[in-house]
């Protein structure tokens, strides 16, 4: 902390590479990070140590994180150093619940993203805002970068990762239509459920992407399904916002269903006037004609 306060680059090399604990706090709730931020200077010297190999301790994560660090700093070669640490804990997050993936999508580092993600960083869980990795890349300059970087990582990784989210939901999230096709293709689960319950349809509807889910339900994927907070693909559309396309898709579903399969309806004789009767109404799928059925 003293040599943070008093700029002193080569003391604070010294005693990162002894082990000094960047984690700890003084009276006033001051790290060395913060110190050195009052101070308008940076923790470089800490990201020279990583270099030779070495991490800079903190019993603190939230506090200090060398792989925060070394992220925002955007120095791959030191990313590279700790991505191979044993120990490593790549989901690490600061005092917002900022991981470093979540850092580089934020920062536009595009190359330490890919190195993130493809190390095993997990992309979907969530900071003290409610954002994830995938979403602050969607909302960064670079989108379209970070968007081939997912997607090659779930074409690379198969159907199942740790998390309990499939290909095909990475590819519902990011709206990759060409890369969901290829793995409905392959005959995957089309309605498995994520971790949090979401199947990649619900996925699709809550990003109000119309074309993902004309896909998916096109495939077989079921709209009547829920999660455990009783959410249906339907009811995460109209979160969104009412009448997207994503809505106007899920919803010509059950229409289709309803008049193919056909309803009871009570028809009048002489032009409405007459005694009502009971008729099926239904649709011929293969002429798309309506048509009445007499009830046996």
């Amino acid at each position: 902390m003293i040599c943070a306060r008093n700029k002193q680059e080569e003391c604070l090399k010294l005693l990162a590479s002894a082990g000094a604990d960047f984690g700890l706090t003084n009276m006033s709730a001051q790290c060395a990070r913060s110190i050195a931020g009052s101070m308008r200077w940076k923790l470089g010297s800490c990201v020279d140590v990583i270099q030779t190999g070495k991490i800079a301790q903190s019993s603190n994560s939230e506090i200090f994180s060398s792989l925060l660090l070394a992220t925002r700093a955007n120095d791959i070669e030191a990313l590279k150093k700790l991505i191979k640490q044993p120990d490593i804990d790549l989901n690490q997050r600061d005092e917002g619940g900022f991981s470093a993936v979540m850092v580089a999508a934020v920062g536009g580092h595009v190359e330490a993203f890919r190195l993130l993600v493809n190390a095993g960083a997990d992309v979907e869980i969530q900071n003290k805002y409610g954002e994830t990795a995938i979403s602050l890349a969607e909302a960064n300059q670079n989108s379209d970068a970070f968007k081939k970087v997912l997607t090659e990582y779930a074409n690379s990784k198969g159907n199942q990762n740790s998390s309990g989210s499939s290909a095909l939901h990475r590819a519902a999230r990011i709206g990759e239509l060409d890369l969901a096709r290829a793995l409905i293709n392959k005959e995957c689960d089309i309605d498995v459920l994520d971790c949090d319950g979401y199947t990649p349809l619900m996925l699709a509807a809550r990003a109000g992407d119309g074309s993902m889910c004309e896909l998916l339900i096109s495939s077989g994927a079921r709209c009547d399904l829920k999660n455990a907070r009783n959410e249906t693909a339907l009811s995460l559309a109209r979160k969104g916002s009412a009448g997207n396309d994503a809505e106007h898709i899920i919803l010509d579903e059950p229409a289709r269903k309803l008049v193919l399969k056909g309803g009871y309806v009570k028809k009048h004789t002489k032009a409405g006037k007459g005694a009502p009767h009971v008729k099926v109404l239904k649709m011929v799928e293969a002429t798309g004609v309506l048509r009445w059925e007499k009830i046996k």
